[in-house]
């Protein structure tokens, strides 16, 4: 990538960036520029910038007469032609979680089910198009399978900052907790949550990222421990999972 090659808001300015992907040599950004969706796509030559789904921009007013507006905050590339993204919306008759998803032509939005809620998708993740998982703040998790979508229920209530999915599909999301105190949490029928460790001299740590390593068990999670000093000061950190060979949900 070129020096300077960075996606600018349409003042000019950089926009807020939110999520990152890579496929086929293709790299996609997405984030938001004040009310505006930023949808970049890098070839290896330039950035190309895409409008997006139509109900995000049509003139018309959203619940309490707001103008229409939608969210990006993550994105998963699975080819340069098949790409999901996730966020939220808002316009009349519509208001909650939204993916939206680039078939190489434009970028429609493809509701869950959910819809007159104050929430939205936080991370997204999957092995492929047709298995994918979105969550989001407050027990927000949905499972989309063969193009259909399932809320899935008592997902852990905290802040979820992020999801991955393991080599057999199985979803691993991080949550923090006002308290911050960070959990790993999965699910296999139903949500099992796993205290994240934390070094011995830490009095709070929170996590930020979760991914799994291509064709292996191993996980590895992101984030800062808060250290007793005053002021207080931070710690990076890194977690890795590898998972117990005699436990049969993993």
């Amino acid at each position: 990538m070129a020096r300077g090659a960075v996606p600018r808001g349409h003042g000019g300015h950089v926009a807020l960036v939110t999520g990152l992907t890579v496929a086929g040599g293709h790299t996609w950004v997405v984030g938001n520029d004040r009310s505006e969706v930023i949808i970049e796509q890098w070839d290896g030559d330039s950035w190309r910038s895409h409008p997006s789904p139509a109900e995000c921009r049509t003139g018309g007013t959203s619940f309490g007469g707001t103008p229409n507006v939608c969210t990006v905050t993550a994105i998963r590339a699975f080819r340069p032609d098949d790409v999901w993204a996730a966020g939220n919306g808002a316009w009349q008759g519509f208001k909650g979680p939204l993916l939206f998803h680039w078939d190489g032509s434009g970028w429609r939005t493809v509701g869950v089910g959910i819809s007159e809620q104050d929430s939205s998708f936080t991370a997204l993740a999957g092995r492929s198009s047709g298995e994918l998982w979105a969550v989001g703040d407050g027990g927000l998790a949905v499972r989309g399978r063969a193009g259909s979508f399932e809320p899935i229920r008592d997902a852990p209530g905290g802040a979820l900052a992020d999801v991955t999915t393991d080599p057999t599909g199985q979803p691993w999301l991080v949550e923090n907790s006002p308290a911050s105190q960070a959990t790993l949490a999965t699910y296999a029928g139903a949500w099992r949550g796993l205290p994240a460790p934390q070094p011995p001299d830490a009095v709070g740590m929170r996590l930020h990222g979760i991914s799994a390593a291509p064709e292996s068990p191993q996980m590895f999670a992101v984030g800062a421990a808060t250290l007793p000093t005053t002021p207080r000061h931070l710690r990076a950190v890194l977690l890795e999972h590898v998972p117990d060979p005699a436990d049969p949900s993993h």
